[in-house]
């Protein structure tokens, strides 16, 4: 069954960092749509306090141990 529903901009939440990115910084609220919620405040978001935004780098020893597991030397030797 398919329903058609009416979403007003208004109903999606204001994201600091999608400002500059998407239309108004809005994303999508399901349930503020369907209750016709407004949402007028902007809530505050930082990607680097739940990201590394400027790359992982790996130590030597993660490295090895990542180059010297099973799966990869099964992969080395498949080449030879």
């Amino acid at each position: 069954m398919l329903y058609a529903l009416s979403v007003s901009v208004s109903t999606a939440d204001k994201l600091s960092n999608l400002m500059l990115k998407v239309r108004g910084g809005r994303r999508l609220n399901v349930a503020n749509a369907l209750k016709n919620a407004e949402q007028n405040h902007v809530l505050e978001l930082d990607p680097a306090d739940d990201f590394d935004v400027h790359g992982y780098a790996p130590s030597p020893e993660e490295n090895w141990n990542l180059f010297s597991n099973k799966t990869m030397r099964l992969l080395l030797e498949t080449q030879q």
